[in-house]
């Protein structure tokens, strides 16, 4: 597709090397989105196309202009649905809070306790990344910093 010519053009060789090794690809072969590829030193394989919108998604979309001008986004994946009435808006949390990301459902599975992750996200952010509890009667939510990326 033109968007992944784009992505590569915009690319340089080094990291075009870079990324034909985690993906498994010779110099003739032509990157896809389907080339299934590892971090260094990860057994996990994803395809290019879900990294790279996984990537745009955690980055990209931070720094593009049209989203200077807001301060906070709703991301609800297509395959999530809300399935009750929210007793915290979550948006009004985060204004509370001064929170600057807010996830749910993270970490999980084999990622929950990954000090590498915790390690990135400190370097990115400066901080580490707090897990979000609600009380036991959902009126109130608040944050707590999430031991398993302390290191």
């Amino acid at each position: 597709s033109a968007c992944h010519e784009e992505q590569l053009a915009a690319m340089t060789k080094e990291e075009v090397t870079f990324l034909r090794e985690r993906c498994g690809a010779k110099e003739n072969d032509t990157l896809t989105w389907f080339h299934h590829c590892t971090e260094p030193g990860s057994n996990n394989k994803a395809n290019l196309g879900y990294s790279w919108q996984a990537e745009f998604r955690s980055y990209q979309i931070w720094t593009h202009p049209a989203l200077k001008n807001y301060r906070y986004m709703m991301w609800i994946d297509s395959d999530a649905r809300i399935g009750a009435k929210w007793e915290v808006d979550p948006i009004d949390a985060m204004i509370e809070n001064d929170l600057t990301l807010l996830y749910a459902q993270f970490p999980y599975g084999s990622r929950k306790n990954d000090v590498e992750i915790g390690n990135k996200l400190t370097q990115v952010y400066n901080t580490s990344l707090c897990g979000v509890y609600a009380d036991s009667k959902y009126r109130h939510i608040y944050a707590k910093f999430l031991k398993a990326f302390t290191g």
